[in-house]
């Protein structure tokens, strides 16, 4: 008996290109899966054309409900499943026809499966203007420690996209619903699942998911304010709290603030306290671990308001 796949897609003003997402499904080789699609209180006609979808498949479900962010999409379309394994599918992307069969190929008892997607970076007008695989560059089995210590790190993908995920660790699991975190919930989300798994099965030959970047989409839009990234550094020190070592995910998890440090002063994001808790936090850590070049850089700034000003003054001097 083959396993069920329950596809959940959040949609939210989607009607323009959610047909050729749905289309994709539909055309998977393997045959044994629902589709649940969550209309988030869309302002267009994204809930008349989904229901138009379900109303030609019995295996395609509509969820209505107001609007409440991606990551309330997929609880709700998660709950309302069925099968024995999750996928998430975001609205604008595509699953290559051997998508589900892929992923299964890798399985070895695990947990999690995780695969690997196509990039597609497209201009206003929807033309490819650049296009790569994603490499996970760690692949074998591992612990979901493990798992998380490689998301932290971008040694795995964080995306919660070309995945399987086996349906019983939703159980129970607290999602994130902080609206304020407009970027990286789905690292969240595999931190916070990593802490209920035994066993992770990465590889790089299941090419499973069609990313597709769009000018002005929320992955191209910018960085989010401080607020959301300390929000978020919250939200995954109480998930770190669930494995049985926590202490073991320290190094990856200060790397990864380091990193986000790093990001928000290059996008001009400095006007933080330099005595915030996040920042003191990531200084007094750093303190134990050898740092390289760009880590010690990003640890000078983030304690120093009047560098952090002349390093963005540079940063816009030099984009002149």
């Amino acid at each position: 008996m083959e396993s069920k796949i329950s596809i959940v897609i959040p949609a939210y003003n989607a009607s323009a290109f959610i047909d050729r997402t749905v289309e994709s499904v539909k055309q998977q080789s393997y045959s044994n899966w629902e589709l649940i699609i969550v209309n988030d209180g869309s302002k267009d006609d994204t809930g008349a054309v989904i229901d138009r979808f379900a109303t030609k498949d019995n295996r395609i479900r509509t969820i209505h409900k107001e609007n409440g962010g991606e990551v309330s999409a997929r609880k709700a379309g998660v709950e309302n499943s069925t099968g024995e394994w999750i996928m998430f599918l975001d609205a604008d992307d595509i699953l290559p026809s051997s998508s589900i069969t892929s992923l299964l190929a890798c399985d070895t008892g695990a947990d999690i499966i995780v695969g690997t997607m196509h990039v597609h970076e497209t201009d206003g007008e929807g033309n490819v203007i650049n296009e790569y695989v994603w490499k996970n560059k760690k692949t074998e089995k591992m612990s979901g420690t493990e798992f998380a210590k490689g998301v932290f790190m971008t040694e795995i993908q964080m995306s919660a996209c070309a995945k399987l995920y086996k349906r019983d660790l939703f159980n129970g699991f607290e999602w994130c619903l902080d609206k304020t975190i407009k970027q990286n919930p789905d690292l969240l989300m595999n931190i916070g699942i990593g802490a209920m798994v035994k066993d992770v099965c990465v590889s790089n030959d299941a090419v499973c998911y069609d990313y597709v970047i769009r000018k002005g989409s929320a992955s191209t839009s910018g960085m989010m304010p401080f607020d959301g990234w300390f929000h978020l550094f919250d939200k995954a020190k109480e998930y770190l709290r669930g494995y049985s070592v926590p202490s073991s995910l320290g190094e990856a998890f200060l790397r990864y603030r380091i990193a986000c440090f790093d990001g928000m002063l290059r996008h001009g994001i400095i006007n933080f306290s330099s005595s915030d808790r996040h920042v003191t936090d990531v200084v007094n850590g750093s303190k134990s671990i050898t740092l390289n070049n760009d880590e010690k850089k990003v640890v000078l700034l983030i304690q120093h308001k009047s560098i952090r000003v002349l390093f963005n003054w540079w940063q816009k001097y030099k984009q002149k």
